[in-house]
């Protein structure tokens, strides 16, 4: 993956785009991806998330979102093609939701 100069400084005095690489590691791309993609309310796929990251869609976290859709916080749109989101009540309190959905990643 890659992102522009971290530097604005640098950005604008450049004469093109020089992308850098991104070094961060995969817990913390699995876990921006998670985090972003929640707070849509389209909500987030095992598809999408393996074809943006090429990482298979982790287990423990599928795990936490089927068990949040127990308790009516989280809804599973597709168990094939896993898809979850927050539902209304879910998103009231989402910042604490998403602490325990990516536990041990952030």
């Amino acid at each position: 993956r890659f992102m522009n100069r971290p530097s604005l400084d640098d950005y604008m005095k450049a004469d093109r785009i020089i992308p850098v690489r991104d070094a961060r590691g995969e817990r913390s791309m699995v876990a921006e991806y998670i985090f972003t993609g929640m707070r849509l309310f389209e909500g987030i796929s095992a598809e999408s998330f393996e074809n943006t990251l090429g990482l298979a869609f982790p287990a423990d976290i599928a795990g936490r979102l089927k068990a949040l859709s127990d308790s009516g916080l989280v809804r599973v749109f597709d168990e094939n093609n896993f898809r979850a989101g927050f539902t209304l009540e879910g998103m009231m309190v989402m910042d604490t939701l998403l602490g325990e959905i990516l536990e041990g990643y952030i």
